[in-house]
C-alpha cells in the first residue's frame, strides 16, 4: 500500500468512526436546567433568561438572538465582566429530571 493510500484510508476509517459516534448522540432538549436557565422563549416575543440576557424572538426568525443595543448587554466591558456577569442558581431549579430519561438504545 502506497503512503497516500495509506493516509486516505486512515482518514476514511477516521470518518466512518466519527459518524458512528455523532449518530449515538442524543440531544435532550426537554432537559429541566436548560429550560430553567434560558427560560420559556416563546416565538414573537421579548424575554429575559436567568443569565439576564435579553433575548429577542420575532415571529418571522428561525430563532431566539440575544438584544446587545441600547445597553442592554449583559457585560458591556470585558475587563470587568466578574462585577456584570453572575451565574444563575442551579439549585433553584425545582423541575423533575426523571421524565427526561429514556432507555437507552
Amino acid at each position: 500500500m502506497s503512503y497516500m493510500n495509506r493516509i486516505w484510508y486512515y482518514v476514511f476509517r477516521w470518518y466512518a468512526v466519527a459518524i458512528k459516534l455523532i449518530a449515538r448522540r442524543h440531544m435532550c432538549l426537554n432537559d429541566p436546567i436548560n429550560t430553567y436557565l434560558r427560560g420559556n422563549r416563546k416565538r414573537g416575543t421579548v424575554s429575559k433568561d436567568r443569565w439576564g440576557t435579553t433575548i429577542s424572538f420575532p415571529t418571522d426568525a428561525p430563532g431566539p438572538m440575544p438584544v446587545t443595543t441600547d445597553g442592554l448587554a449583559v457585560c458591556s466591558d470585558i475587563t470587568r465582566w466578574r462585577e456584570t456577569v453572575h451565574a444563575p442558581d442551579i439549585a433553584a431549579c425545582t423541575d423533575p429530571w426523571w421524565h427526561t430519561m429514556q432507555p437507552s438504545l
